[in-house]
């Protein structure tokens, strides 16, 4: 016996995918759709940073694809940051060290907590030992000082690309020998 709903209904069911686990569905299909392409899906970055024309400079002259990035998203503190990280599921977060309300530091720790995948670039203008130091125990990628040209910034996300990309395959590779 066949059941008929009204078709407002249709889409209720993914109403119950929590966003976390629609992006993953998300990529996994375009994932394998740009695989049978022989391409690969551009990891997201998020930039953080309170300063308005460092934050729209960094944004407009980066090369983004040409480094394997897609931009996804951008704010200007770390408590404007969450919730947009929440939904946006970046691969990448570059965020400045300094800022109100939440700093770098603060957020970089709630993003290892929660988002753990999440590779974190930070950018400082401040050249103390303290800052790095509390940085390397947060797990951070990158730190880069202030000013930070677009080349700088280009070559740290190329090799950036070359760690996530060694890390999908090995992800692959993983899953591969689960299903065997």
């Amino acid at each position: 016996k066949i059941c008929q709903f009204p078709s407002s209904l249709i889409c209720l069911p993914l109403l119950y995918i929590s966003n976390s686990n629609f992006t993953k569905w998300r990529k996994h299909i375009w994932g394998k759709m740009l695989e049978a392409k022989g391409l690969k899906m551009p990891y997201k970055v998020f930039f953080v940073e309170d300063e308005v024309i460092t934050r729209e400079g960094i944004r407009d002259n980066v090369d983004w694809q040409a480094s394997g990035f897609e931009f996804c998203g951008e704010a200007a503190d770390g408590e404007m940051a969450m919730p947009l990280l929440r939904t946006a599921q970046p691969d990448v977060l570059i965020t400045d060290i300094k800022m109100p309300f939440m700093d770098g530091l603060q957020l970089s720790k709630v993003v290892r907590e929660r988002m753990p995948w999440v590779k974190i670039i930070i950018l400082s203008g401040h050249d103390e030992f303290e800052y790095a130091q509390q940085a390397i125990n947060l797990g951070v990628t990158d730190y880069l000082l202030k000013p930070v040209t677009v080349q700088k910034l280009q070559n740290t996300l190329q090799k950036l690309t070359v760690r996530l990309d060694q890390e999908r395959e090995e992800q692959d590779k993983l899953k591969k020998l689960q299903e065997q």
